[in-house]
């Protein structure tokens, strides 16, 4: 999959520019060590064999931290990258390196990253605050914007695992930092449970379009009333994979919707459990 290549403004390259990658000093070390076990996802500066420690700054602040070290002895990806062969690899393998910690390190007021387990897959997230006009993003009340990039670790799946999210806010930087950005947005499911996330994303309450009053509240107590018979369905099920809502409803729709039909037409469904 090719993606679109970024765009730099002026402003940007500007920056870009003004940045200085060197080696750390002795006296650094100590100070280079803490900010990795502080703010690296890793919390460790350890690192394996011959080592290098480097750290990128703008205006005299470290806005980076880099480390390599002696390449790993095997790397099934890395062999098959390069093709070469036992005899290559035995040469050549001390010409390679390992970057064993990249930290771009967080900014309260404007940067924010973390990495953690999201439903058992490991997930890093990075959220970049900036200003916006209401003119710019077409919402009047609007104080400030961020865009929040999600990596997450998906083997087997063909998409690449990364999305991009925006969001924007009417409190000011002041009130509202990229780090309190970012909780909220990570905590704005809190306010769900079980029961909404069914109705709103399976029964697909969110995508009607119904906007008559009486139909919108007849709609509501069918998929509200279908939702507890599933939920009794799922409960007494015996295959826990296919215990899901959308089980029930593939297992309703089965047979021409025999099952589904059996609800309106028998006073009691033999297939509906006790």
């Amino acid at each position: 999959m090719q993606h679109p290549k970024p765009m730099v403004s002026a402003e940007e390259q500007a920056v870009l520019e003004g940045v200085a990658v060197r080696p750390i000093t002795g006296d650094e070390r100590a100070a280079f060590g803490q900010r990795l076990i502080q703010d690296h996802y890793l919390h460790s500066a350890t690192l394996v064999g011959e080592q290098l420690r480097y750290v990128a700054e703008y205006q005299g602040r470290w806005v980076a931290l880099l480390t390599w070290n002696a390449a790993a002895f095997n790397l099934q990806e890395r062999e098959r990258w390069i093709g070469w062969s036992r005899g290559q690899k035995r040469r050549r393998l001390s010409l390679v390196v390992n970057n064993s910690r990249c930290l771009v390190l967080p900014d309260p007021a404007n940067l924010v990253q973390g990495v953690e387990l999201n439903r058992r897959r490991l997930e890093a997230r990075c959220l970049i605050r900036f200003a916006a006009t209401a003119e710019q993003v077409c919402f009047p009340a609007v104080a400030q914007a961020a865009r929040q990039t999600r990596a997450s670790d998906r083997p087997g799946s063909k998409s690449d695992g990364i999305e991009t999210d925006w969001l924007i806010t009417s409190r000011p930087a002041e009130r509202f930092s990229a780090l309190q950005m970012a909780q909220a947005d990570r905590a704005h499911w809190g306010i769900e449970n079980g029961f909404h996330l069914r109705l709103d994303v399976t029964a697909g309450e969110d995508r009607s379009r119904v906007r008559h009053p009486t139909s919108v509240l007849n709609l509501a107590m069918i998929r509200r009333a279908v939702l507890s018979l599933g939920i009794h369905w799922i409960q007494a099920g015996r295959h826990r994979r296919q215990a899901t809502l959308q089980g029930f409803y593939d297992a309703m729709a089965s047979d021409h919707r025999r099952k589904a039909l059996s609800l309106v037409t028998s006073r009691k469904a033999s297939w509906l459990p006790t």
